[in-house]
């Protein structure tokens, strides 16, 4: 068995670690820093990777667009390219962890060969780990950056699979709390599927093969 695992809201907290990040860049800018910035920014940003995974804006376009939308919507006068440059350089050093994170991944690489399957960057997603250290419980990284495609794309698993010759997708298991990036992709490949619902989102409805709610019930699926 091999584990593929999400890293933002599943090992790491975006939402923490976003709100630390734009709380810095709010300092450096001279922008507000309130809940109705906060709660404005976090719709906008999913709803704009939703569009990523659909293929329908690209990653340039998500970082170029991503804070300006948020500030016209707010009537905030200040220039969201800029912001968005500072908020990544910000959120580079965030590792947050979920709760059972570390325990989770110890007892995982303890039995299994484990991978990172993230829609962000390299050189981020590395650099938040090391941070996080859980690092050392990570056999190795696949990003949509160096891919070429996101999650839930084929290409994506294409390359993961590639890079594993001799791992079957029957033999691999994706964990992750998004069903559109982690879950849709991951079960139409052929991977076993392990939904993370942190957020008590609605099941009844959802094709995957485990659901749990605390990353410490992983250990009683593997």
């Amino acid at each position: 068995m091999v584990v593929f695992i999400d890293i933002d809201d599943t090992l790491l907290d975006f939402t923490e670690c976003a709100n630390s990040a734009i709380e810095m860049g709010c300092k450096q800018f001279g922008v507000p820093f309130d809940d109705t910035l906060l709660n404005t920014f976090h719709p906008i940003n999913l709803d704009l990777w939703h569009k990523l995974e659909r293929g329908e804006v690209t990653k340039d376009k998500l970082f170029d667009t991503r804070f300006q939308i948020v500030f016209d919507v707010l009537g905030i006068k200040a220039d969201g390219i800029a912001f968005e440059n500072a908020f990544r350089e910000n959120f580079h050093e965030t590792a947050i962890l979920i709760e059972g994170a570390r325990d989770l991944l110890e007892y995982l690489h303890s039995k299994y060969k484990v991978y990172v399957a993230s829609n962000a960057s390299m050189h981020q997603q590395t650099n938040r780990m090391k941070k996080a250290e859980l690092d050392g419980y990570i056999d190795g990284y696949f990003v949509s950056e160096e891919i070429g495609f996101p999650k839930p794309q084929k290409e994506f698993f294409d390359a993961c699979f590639k890079a594993l010759p001799d791992v079957k997708p029957q033999d691999v298991v994706m964990i992750g709390d998004s069903l559109s990036a982690d879950i849709k992709g991951a079960r139409e490949y052929g991977l076993k599927t392990i939904w993370y619902n942190h957020r008590n989102e609605p099941t009844a409805d959802v094709k995957c093969d485990y659901i749990v709610s605390r990353l410490s019930q992983v250990k009683n699926i593997l």
